[in-house]
This record gives structure tokens, sequence and C-alpha cells, in this order.
């Protein structure tokens, strides 16, 4: 009984044990701040990507597939066969116009819980 009681008073190695529970908890955090500014950065480069075609659109009168040049020209550091990306030409009220849509498909080793992620962006330009 006296070796049970010793046992439990003794606080050696309580730091550790509190170390490493913490520090579990801090790398998921971590990991989870780094996703998300990653899929942040992805977000902007396809926005990005789509008002850069847009200008370009506005001032030259481009077919799609010159429209699809211009976007993936921007996104050539991201893996093409991820990359989605579709025109369609409308008209409203004697305007006419394109809709852009790009999105991106990513894992970010989180498949297991939650599967990949698509990241997209959609833009309504004249031309």
């Amino acid at each position: 009984m006296g070796m049970i009681l010793a046992f439990l008073r003794c606080r050696a190695g309580a730091t550790a044990v509190e170390a490493a529970i913490v520090s579990g908890i801090f790398m998921a955090v971590l990991v989870g701040v780094f996703g998300v500014g990653f899929t942040m950065v992805i977000k902007a480069d396809i926005e990005n990507s789509i008002a850069v075609a847009e200008r370009y659109a506005l001032i030259n009168d481009e077919t799609d597939a010159k429209i699809k040049e211009i976007i993936r020209a921007r996104l050539t550091t991201y893996d093409p066969d991820k990359l989605t990306l579709s025109l369609q030409r409308g008209s409203s009220g004697g305007v006419d116009f394109v809709k852009a849509q790009v999105s991106y498909r990513i894992d970010l080793g989180t498949g297991l819980a939650f599967g990949p992620i698509s990241i997209s962006a959609t833009r309504i330009f004249p031309t």
C-alpha cells in the first residue's frame, strides 16, 4: 500500500508527460494553420489568373481557347491534371459575357478524415 501512495505522490516526469500532450495538440494546430494558408494561396492564385484573363479579354476580342491558355499560363506551378477550367459564353440585356470557372483539387494529407478539397473561383466578365 505504501508503494502505491508513493507512486501517486511522485511528480518526477510530470513535465515530460505534459509536454508530450501539449506538443501533439500544438503540432495539429500548426499543420492546420499551414493547410489553411496553403488553400488561401491557391485561391488567390486562381482568382488572379481569372482576373488577368478578364483584363486581356476586355481589351482584345479573344476566343475561349486563348482565354483558357492565359489562365493556364498563370497556374503553371500547379498540377494540370487537378485543374478544371470551364468557360461559358452568354448574353444578357445586349451585353455579351463570359463565365469563367476554375477549380483545383488538393489533398492536404487528411484524406482519411476529409478527402480531397476542391478550391474554386467563378467570375463573370463582359467581352
